[in-house]
Parts: C-alpha cells; structure tokens; sequence
C-alpha cells in the first residue's frame, strides 16, 4: 500500500476527517491528498493537524469549487508528484468507507496492477 494515494476532499469538516486520516495512515498508507475545497477559516485547525503527518499533504481551493473539481485537483497533483505509485483511491472525508473497503480496495487495485504487468 506505500505505491497507492489516498485522496480525501473536504469542505468544512469536523473530527470525522480526523479519524479518517488516522484510520489510513494506521493501516500504513504513505501518502495522503487531502484537499480543502475552500473551507472557512474556522477549520483551518483540522487541515493544520493534517499537515503534520509526513504522509499528508493539504492542497486548498481558495473558494468552494465543488467535489469534482477537488478530485481534478488532486489527481493533478497525483500525477505530477508520484510517477512511482500505481494508482489512488478516493475517500469521503465523514468517514463513509470503512477502513477495511479501503484496504481491500487497495489490495485489489495491486493485485490488478500486478497482474497486468507480470511481463
């Protein structure tokens, strides 16, 4: 799972989009997207804690710009700044995807990418 992103939009979010990140990154994901889709600075604190993990980094949209255009962003940045991993998977920030759908969501797209790629 280190060759595998997790990209997490967010708009206004609360302590869900916390447990979110801890639920991947206590699963050893090693990189996380996370994008503030233009937030009120009242939440600057839950995208602060964020950036201090290693693992994640936080693209922001200085005006709400809507989930797809979050998601265009941070496949942007994916594909600028990680040739190396195999692909990402997105994930709601108020803990909709269970951790374990995650992972195996994860575990599949590797086995895909392997098996594709045995020559």
């Amino acid at each position: 799972m280190q060759n595998i992103a997790i990209v997490i939009p967010s708009l206004n979010p609360d302590e869900k989009l916390l447990d979110v990140v801890g639920s991947v990154l206590s699963k050893g994901f090693k990189t996380i997207i996370v994008v503030n889709d233009g937030s009120s600075s009242e939440y600057d604190k839950y995208f602060e804690h964020i950036r201090k993990h290693k693992e994640c980094v936080v693209l922001r949209h200085y005006k709400n710009l809507g989930k797809g255009r979050a998601l265009k962003t941070a496949f942007n940045y994916f594909l600028n700044t990680y040739p190396e991993h195999i692909g990402l998977i997105t994930v709601d920030a108020d803990n909709q995807h269970h951790i374990d759908d995650i992972v195996n969501c994860a575990k599949a797209l590797e086995a895909n990418f392997l098996s594709s790629n045995k020559d």
